[in-house]
Order: C-alpha cells, then structure tokens, then sequence
C-alpha cells in the first residue's frame, strides 16, 4: 500500500551519563532531502543519521532534530577552554584601550564568558552513538508508522476518485458513436451547403466527410486513458514508493482527456470531459502527498 510523506516520530534513550531525544517530521518533496539539526557535541554523527533515515525513508523532506541532556546520576565534569579565555581577555584589553579606559575585568567575568567553561559528562563515543541511534530509530519507527496509516487514508480517497475517473471514462465511451455519427451528419450537411452550386460525385462527397469525421474520432484516445485508469488501480496495490510513477500516469491520463475535449467538438461530450479533468485534478492533488 502507497505511504504518505507526511509524518512524525519521537523516541528517547541514554547511554548513562546523557539522555537523547530525536524528533523527525516528514513533508511532501519531489526527493529525499534529509536535515538533521543536532547540538554541536553530536554533528560526528550527522552522516549516520542520514544514512539511517533514508533507509527507512526513500521520498520527502525530513527535519530531524536532536537534543542532549544530562541524565540524573551522570558525573559531569566541567572542562576549561583556556584558549577561548585568552581571547575574551585579549578583547576586553584591545576594547579598553580603544576607549581609553583602564581595563577592569575579574576573573568570574571572563569565566562567565559563553563557552568557557562547559560542562561536560563522561561518556564514550561507542555509548554515544548507539544511544543516539536507538532514539532515531524509535523515532523512524513512529514516523514510518504513522505514514503508512495516511498512505492507507490516501488509498482509499484516491481509489474513490478513480472509480468516478472509471464511471466518466465509460459514459465518454459509451457516447462516442452517437457524437461520431453527429458529427459526420453535420459535416456532410456542411459540405453540402459549401458545393451546393458545384458538381461533385455523392460518393466522393461522403468519402470526404468520413475522412474528416475519422479524423475527429477520440476512440483511441478513451482506450487509451481507460488503460491508465487500470494501471493507476494496480500501481495503487503495491507495497512500494510508488509517488512518481502515479504523478507521471495521471499527467498522461490529463494529456488523454484534453486530447478528447480538443477533438471531440460535441457539447455533451465536452461537459464529460470538464467533470473528468475535474476528477483528475484531485488526484493528482492528492497524489503529491504519495511516497
């Protein structure tokens, strides 16, 4: 069954000294187009992270978001960054003398200074990624769920579309002889008027009409998009991504009723052909929404 692009997961898990959560949300995109947000102690791990989600995920765009935290019985260690507290000296130094003011600065003000001294809790890089990696697959597993559960909503609504697409295309070719035999009475009472005062061999003159009359025939055309509709109501059965080969075979069932309503030129069969594209807009509407 198709799978809407459309989701969200949540999962958690901790390696003993921090607890990490990941979030995904997945939207409609013509591509995977994956993009993790992670704090800066975990970025290591971003190619993991994206090669993980798009094994489970083969279409849309996926935000993946990542958060750290120390857990309760975790031993943190604060860790001194003397290089950073050089810098803010040596700013704070060049800043007073601009302004020619003596340089008044304490030590708990440099300390203070962002990213000076951090907190940090021990931990190894193993732990890390396998308590990471199991909260992103907690998370892809909801997701997963949750867009299999609007694919199958997408499924039926699609499927409901496509049996009034099936009911018109029958009309439309139920209705094609009688709009085939309209039209070639009309032009053969049209070429009458024109050679009214021209001789010209009857048969000849009915020869001409049906070429003309052929040559506005949209039986091939309804067989056609009737074929579209049965390979659009099995592409509907697979358990696979299946999103583009429905987008590209409903543009081909549009070119199909537009063909139709250009060559027809009967009025009964043009407000068949407006319900259809209607029917088929919706569709493809709702296609957009298919992994």
């Amino acid at each position: 069954m198709p799978r809407s692009m459309t989701g969200f997961g949540a999962g958690r898990s901790e390696d003993g000294a921090h607890v990490y959560a990941v979030e995904i949300r997945t939207v409609n995109h013509r591509y995977c187009d994956v993009r993790c947000h992670l704090p800066a102690e975990l970025t290591w791990l971003t190619s993991r992270l994206e090669a993980r989600v798009r094994a489970s995920i083969q279409r849309g765009r996926v935000e993946l978001t990542a958060a750290a935290a120390f857990a309760e019985d975790a031993t943190v260690v604060p860790v001194v960054d003397l290089a950073r507290a050089r810098g803010y000296r040596l700013a704070l130094e060049e800043l007073a003398g601009a302004l020619g003011i003596p340089p008044e600065f304490s030590l708990q003000q440099i300390a203070q200074a962002p990213g000076v001294i951090r907190a940090e809790a021990r931990g190894d890089e193993a732990a890390v990624e396998r308590a990471v990696l199991a909260a992103l697959d907690e998370a892809l597993g909801s997701v997963v769920a949750m867009r299999d559960r609007e694919g199958g909503a997408l499924t039926e609504v699609l499927r409901g579309h496509l049996a009034k697409v099936r009911e018109l295309v029958d009309r439309v070719r139920a209705d094609v002889p009688r709009a085939n035999a309209d039209r070639l009475r009309r032009l053969k009472e049209r070429l009458e008027q024109l050679t009214a005062d021209v001789k010209l061999d009857p048969s000849r003159l009915a020869q001409e009409a049906a070429v003309l009359a052929d040559r506005a025939d949209v039986t091939e055309e309804v067989e056609r998009l009737g074929s579209h509709v049965d390979q659009f109501a099995t592409i509907l059965t697979q358990d696979e991504p299946v999103g583009r080969k429905l987008d590209f075979l409903v543009q081909e069932m549009n070119r199909e009723a537009n063909t139709i309503g250009s060559k027809a030129g009967d009025a009964p069969l043009a407000y068949l052909v407006v319900d259809l594209k209607t029917e088929l807009e919706r569709i493809r509407e709702q296609v957009q929404n298919i992994e």
